[in-house]
């Protein structure tokens, strides 16, 4: 069925991993992050990627840039795969968060607890699957790679397998992790789900 096709890709590694980077501007990719991003043209070689989008921070930026040189393609920002607001929490240790009742929370039901300050994952997934619908209509029957987050491209895998955001935590997006989702008048194909490029690290939990 004709559809277009889109790559759902989580940057690659990043050095802050005990803080809550959230939309802080400065995270870039780490020395690990950045072999990743280069390997990344390699493991697509075989696909006719079209457009490449990417969410306004560093981090996806850095992670889409060795794409879209071997493929010749300008990366487009695209706001609706910005990184979940964690409001008054961005830039806290995690650490620090482990004893906040709010936090735990925030991590059981997601479906209803907004970060403070911040965003529900409920109005993240509205904003990226929106957003993706709309590259549908502008990108019909092409492939569109699409660099974002884990927390968003969770959010839009939830909603196209139809489980509730309280189940997010059952899917795994490692960094550079390619999630292939076509989307198509009659609905939603998952034809990849976290594809990694060693099965050792994916074991790891992506750090």
């Amino acid at each position: 069925m004709a559809g277009t096709v889109f790559l759902l890709i989580r940057h690659g590694a990043v050095d802050t991993v005990d803080i809550l980077g959230g939309r802080s501007p400065g995270i870039h990719l780490s020395k690990t992050g950045r072999c990743q991003a280069e390997a990344l043209p390699d493991r697509l070689s075989g696909l006719n990627i079209d457009a490449i989008y990417a969410s306004p921070l560093e981090r996806t930026r850095e992670t889409a840039e060795p794409l879209a040189g071997k493929c010749g393609l300008e990366i487009r920002i695209f706001e609706a795969a910005l990184e979940l607001d964690v409001g008054r929490w961005t830039g806290k240790r995690f650490a620090e968060l482990e004893n906040d009742p709010l936090w735990r929370r925030f991590n059981r039901f997601r479906s209803e607890t907004p970060a403070p300050d911040g965003e529900s994952m409920t109005e993240v997934q509205a904003r990226f699957t929106k957003g993706l619908h709309r590259l549908q209509e502008q990108h019909p029957n092409e492939m569109v790679a699409v660099f974002s987050h884990q927390d968003v491209i969770r959010a839009a895998l939830c909603m196209y397998l139809g489980m509730s955001l309280d189940f997010f935590w059952r899917l795994a997006v490692d960094h550079l992790s390619v999630s292939m989702v076509s989307v198509h008048e009659a609905g939603a194909e998952i034809i990849r789900l976290n594809d990694t490029p060693d099965w050792r690290y994916a074991q790891s939990g992506g750090r």
